[in-house]
């Protein structure tokens, strides 16, 4: 009975790099983070996903999340 949505950060993970080396990630501040966590609310989970909403993270991801809260 759950919807989920995740995302890999920019930079992490599966997602693109930034840097001519692809072992490292990159951000100037963990707002860039935030302004990410906000567009996949705004742009997917809110207009297809029903409530509530809950955060699960760990490490840098709850920052991140503790930041947007």
């Amino acid at each position: 009975g759950f919807g989920v949505a995740t995302l890999d950060w920019r930079g992490q993970g599966a997602s693109g790099r930034f840097l001519k080396d692809g072992q490292r990630g990159y951000v100037k501040s963990f707002g860039d983070y935030v302004a990410d966590l906000e567009l996949l609310f705004e742009q997917i989970v809110l207009p297809d996903c029903r409530g509530p909403y809950h955060v699960l993270a760990h490490s840098a991801g709850a920052t991140v999340a503790l930041l947007a809260a």
